[in-house]
């Protein structure tokens, strides 16, 4: 984005944001998933977190629960404000973005029932979580913003009652 406007001002990208040519803008938002799979522990680059937690404590609180692997998620939820109405217009983007949360949380959710340890219960069911925030970011609509608004809402609640449930 930088290297097509000049700016990193979210206001003058997002007023100048149609100037970018379709493909670039393509690139940029498949870029920008790439980035928020491997951010947030998306399928197929899930693995990681099972891997950073080492138990229930006060860190993996810090690590889950924060902004750690919800910055993936925020992320997205930020592109697609600043793309406005042409993130519609990009072919494949959205459903891709459902489609890898809607995978992502069925894993995640399946790995979390069959793990034996408390740990991966744990850290599986915040992939679960995970993918459920980013299929609701691909459920966003010219129409209707609130797949947005549910998956911002459920990355809040998300922060407290994961943050809680590890300390």
């Amino acid at each position: 984005i930088y290297a097509s406007l000049g700016s990193f001002s979210f206001r003058y990208t997002m007023e100048n944001i149609a100037s970018i040519r379709p493909d670039i803008l393509a690139a940029i938002a498949f870029l920008t998933l790439c980035g928020a799979i491997a951010k947030s522990a998306q399928l197929p680059l899930h693995t990681w977190l099972y891997s950073a937690m080492e138990a229930p404590t006060s860190v993996s609180a810090l690590l889950h629960a924060a902004t750690m692997v919800k910055a993936g998620i925020y992320l997205i939820a930020r592109l697609i404000l600043i793309l406005g109405p042409l993130a519609f217009s990009l072919p494949m983007w959205l459903p891709t973005v459902a489609w890898v949360g809607v995978l992502t949380a069925f894993i995640g959710a399946t790995l979390a029932l069959y793990t034996p340890d408390i740990k991966g219960v744990l850290a599986y069911s915040t992939i679960s979580q995970l993918g459920f925030m980013m299929a609701a970011l691909g459920a966003v609509s010219s129409a209707s913003s609130l797949g947005w608004f549910a998956s911002l809402f459920h990355m809040m609640s998300h922060a407290f009652f994961e943050g809680l449930g590890f300390l």
